[in-house]
């Protein structure tokens, strides 16, 4: 049973919001019905957050915020629990009639069980079905051959210039899945990503008489295709690039199952019928969760799960292993790992990426952290030239690649090339300071409050990672053999096409204008730091 009526959740007062009136219209959105968890009654991630921030307030003027753990507000633990249950224990609370122990004993039981249910979930998806064989070597690679080339995700951010790459630097037909209310609409939306990724200033719907648009949907058996347009595909296709994700650090590894993992194991399955191919992944650095090693190798796969909590990472790591085992079948299968994909040269970017969350913040608080944990930012048009640059060699050398910065940045380091830019100035504080300020001054109409939660709960993983580096050899020398492949821009670059992008879509104010918000009122930086919180 899944309740989607809407929720309409209590008001927030000056006090705050009351949790007891929260949990009660929890209650009521489940129908009276106190069996169904935080999860099954379809919260959204504004919502969860908004509930898991309330509960952190009431629980420390309750009981006192000292014995509070991080884990105790993640959000996968919160959605586990029942709304009969969390009704019953605020009210226990909020009446005396509880004490820390039970209710941290609920959370442990609560975060153990959603900890075994996704491990078991993840191995068991891990596993790539039988049958699946690879029919040969690809004839040629992509570029050379005469096989269309499909790609996945092209309405998606870094999608869409991945497509326009295709365009630039082959003259291979192409093939996009996308989902819509009918072709027509799929195909407009394609127009319309690809338009923002060439900087056209309007959308032309014609697209290049070379792109053919599928209405699909890549969660769906088949990519949601009919059974004679995957026969279609198997035959006619030579090359995949996979790039369709959802990216989403507030969903659990159940809701982004569908277009992160099963999306994979359909395209396998389609790389390994008909004609040969070789099938391009986008993946991820998260593979490799909160890993704190000092150095992560590409070839490194993280067979042990380690630091894999929460549901991209988690969804991001099956569908590599599943790549993985079909490579060991014969499919040949390259591996793209980017870190952090941000705003293009042209400063197109996307405001529900998590940097332009994050960044934003910053520079209207005036605050950053002095971390040493490596940050490493690619403009997505050279993220996706150079997939595509190496997409089209032979031999690249390897199989998997690091699509991170050659040299090693911090958030200090990016926020000080602002400064002297634009003139942000910045206070750098520690992460659990940082994570503080968060949750004291960002509200629900903030673009980072969706994220505070996860912030919260993973403030000291993000600490124990300053160490942690990337090594991208394999990337440096395939780029070397390219004659395609775009240099790394200087970070001061980087940074200003983001700042742009943000100053262009009134994410932060001009420099002179900036205030630190507090609650409901304006407070200037000097008055902030003036009070220890900057």
């Amino acid at each position: 049973m899944r309740v989607t009526d809407r929720f309409d959740p209590p008001t927030q007062g000056e006090a705050g919001l009351d949790i007891v009136d929260y949990v009660q219209a929890l209650v009521e959105l489940a129908g009276g019905s106190g069996e169904l968890t935080v999860e099954e009654i379809g919260l959204d991630s504004l919502e969860l957050v908004t509930l898991s921030l309330a509960l952190e307030r009431f629980l420390a003027a309750k009981v006192g915020a000292g014995w509070l753990s991080d884990e105790m507000f993640d959000l996968r633990t919160v959605q586990y629990i029942t709304v009969g249950t969390l009704k019953q224990v605020v009210e226990d609370i909020d009446a005396g009639r509880s004490n820390r122990q039970a209710l941290a004993s609920l959370y442990r039981r609560a975060a153990e069980s959603v900890a075994e249910r996704d491990a078991l979930a993840m191995r068991a998806d891990a596993v790539l079905p039988a049958g699946i064989h690879p029919t040969g070597r690809p004839a040629a690679s992509l570029g050379q051959g005469t096989g269309a080339v499909l790609l996945t995700g092209a309405t998606g951010f870094l999608g869409a210039y991945l497509l326009d790459a295709l365009l630039r630097l082959t003259g291979q037909p192409i093939v996009v899945v996308a989902r819509g209310h009918d072709v027509r609409h799929a195909r407009r939306r394609v127009a319309t990503a690809l338009a923002r990724a060439e900087g056209a200033a309007h959308v032309d719907f014609e697209l290049d008489p070379r792109v053919e648009v599928l209405h699909g949907d890549i969660a769906a058996p088949r990519l949601g295709l009919s059974s004679l347009a995957w026969r279609g595909l198997a035959e006619r296709v030579g090359a995949v690039i996979h790039c369709g994700a959802e990216v989403d650090y507030v969903k659990t590894y159940g809701e982004v199952r569908g277009p992160n993992v099963s999306s994979t194991r359909e395209v396998i399955e389609l790389s390994c019928s008909g004609a040969p191919k070789t099938l391009h992944h986008i993946s991820s650095t998260f593979v490799f969760g909160w890993t704190p090693a000092p150095c992560m190798s590409e070839g490194d796969f993280n067979p042990g799960m380690q630091g894999l909590d929460f549901g991209y990472t988690q969804s991001k790591w099956v569908s590599e292993q599943l790549i993985v085992q079909a490579s060991a079948l014969g499919l040949d299968a390259r591996i793209y790992r980017p870190a952090f994909v941000t705003a293009s040269r042209h400063g197109h970017y996307a405001r529900e990426d998590i940097l332009a969350r994050v960044l934003s913040y910053m520079i209207r608080h005036g605050v950053s952290v002095d971390a040493g944990n490596q940050l490493s930012l690619l403009p997505v048009d050279v993220c996706a030239q150079n997939i595509v640059a190496l997409a089209l060699l032979d031999d690249p050398g390897a199989r998997v690649f690091h699509l991170t910065t050659d040299g090693y940045y911090t958030m200090e380091m990016a926020c000080r090339c602002i400064t002297d830019r634009y003139g942000y100035e910045f206070e750098y504080v520690g992460i659990a300071s940082m994570v503080d300020h968060m949750n004291r001054f960002c509200g629900p109409d903030d673009v980072l409050f969706p994220l505070v939660a996860f912030f919260r709960s993973n403030s000291h993983k993000i600490d124990s990672m300053r160490d942690k580096r990337y090594d991208n050899r394999n990337y440096r020398a395939a780029r070397a053999r390219s004659t395609r492949a775009w240099p790394e821009p200087a970070l001061a670059d980087t940074m200003t096409w983001l700042v742009e992008f943000l100053r262009r879509e009134h994410l932060i104010p001009p420099v002179a204008d900036r205030r630190v918000v507090v609650g409901r009122k304006a407070m200037p930086r000097e008055a902030l730091a003036a009070g220890g919180l900057a």
